[in-house]
Formats: structure tokens, C-alpha cells, sequence
């Protein structure tokens, strides 16, 4: 609905000029802009902040409240048969990151979410490799947590036994100043 015909609102809003007395000199502009479809308090604050206006935000909003409330119609809603709509489908859930799931490996098993955990179960029975690593990468977090440096030669010999090059360049990295690093 159009402003432009509610001789009250254009001449003298009154319940507008509560507002802010920095305001009234804008009010014009943000009528215009309510006219021509804007209904974000947040733009039109935007535009006439880069006009000079010195005030905040909130009293854009509150203007454009005012406006929603005495002339907007987007207020009601349209009758729909239910049983001639499809049904509202949720989006399927993207899958955890690669980061995200090795970041839950790391975690102590009583700090992972039991969602986590599942999802973790899931993968490891779904894969050999993931379950060879998640063993790896578990054991190793567990020895630097609980300081067992002495645990550490066993530890490099799985992962040259089991091949995953990932892990062998991690090992091979100097694994003793790494793990005095970490402990």
C-alpha cells in the first residue's frame, strides 16, 4: 500500500517524530524509498546514513515499524489446501568435512558427541583404511595426552607395518622432537 494518499503521514507524523529529532529531515527520503517497495530498515538506514544521517539504526527501525504496522498488507497470509501442495521437503544434511572428522578422532572419546561417535562407528566399519588410521591417530593423541614417550617406537613401527603414507610422513618427521614438542 502507497503513503503517498495518507495526508496524516506525509504533513505531520507525529507518532513518527518520537522517534529521534534527527530523523524528521530523512523521513521524506524514507517514505520514497517504503513507495517504491523497500521494506529493509537496514538498507534505507544504510542509504541515508551515506546522506549525512548522524542517528542509529534502531530509528530507521522503529520508523519502519510504524510503517509496517499502519500500511503494509504483508501481514496476511494466503489460504493453502494442504492436500494439493507438496509436502515441505527438509534438505538433506551435508556430510562432515574431512577437518571435522579428524578433529573428532583427536577428541577424547568422552568428549565426543554420541552423534559423533556413531557417525565415527559408521565409518570405520564402512572402511578399513579409515578404521586403520582412526586406531592410529587415537593411539598417538591418547600417548602425547598421557605423556608415554616411551610408547613411541611401538607406535612408529604400526605405522610402518601399515603402510598409510599420510601417517609415514607424520612419523617421519623427526617423531622425537614432535612428540617432545607435544608432551
Amino acid at each position: 500500500m502507497s503513503i503517498c494518499g495518507c495526508s496524516s503521514l506525509q504533513n505531520e507524523p507525529l507518532f513518527l517524530r518520537l522517534a529521534s529529532p534527527s530523523l524528521p529531515p530523512y523521513e521524506a527520503y524514507l517514505v520514497r524509498r517504503w513507495n517504491e517497495g523497500c521494506s529493509n530498515a537496514q538498507q534505507a538506514y544504510r542509504e541515508i546514513k551515506e546522506r549525512g544521517y548522524p542517528g542509529t539504526d534502531s530509528n530507521v527501525v522503529r520508523f519502519f515499524g510504524h510503517l509496517r504496522k499502519h500500511f503494509d498488507q504483508a501481514g496476511t497470509f494466503k489460504q493453502v489446501d494442504p492436500t494439493t501442495q507438496p509436502p515441505v521437503q527438509v534438505p538433506p544434511r551435508r556430510p562432515p568435512s574431512a577437518s571435522q572428522v579428524a578433529h573428532w578422532i583427536t577428541l577424547k572419546e568422552e568428549q565426543q558427541l554420541d552423534w559423533q561417535k556413531k557417525y565415527l562407528t559408521q565409518l570405520c566399519e564402512a572402511d578399513q583404511e579409515i578404521r586403520e588410521a582412526h586406531e592410529l591417530v587415537t593411539d598417538f593423541t591418547t600417548m602425547v595426552r598421557e605423556r608415554q614417550g616411551e610408547r613411541l617406537d611401538a607406535w612408529l613401527e604400526k605405522v610402518e607395518a601399515q603402510g598409510r603414507a599420510e601417517l609415514k610422513n607424520f612419523a617421519e618427521a623427526s617423531p622425537e622432537a614432535s612428540l617432545e614438542k607435544a608432551v
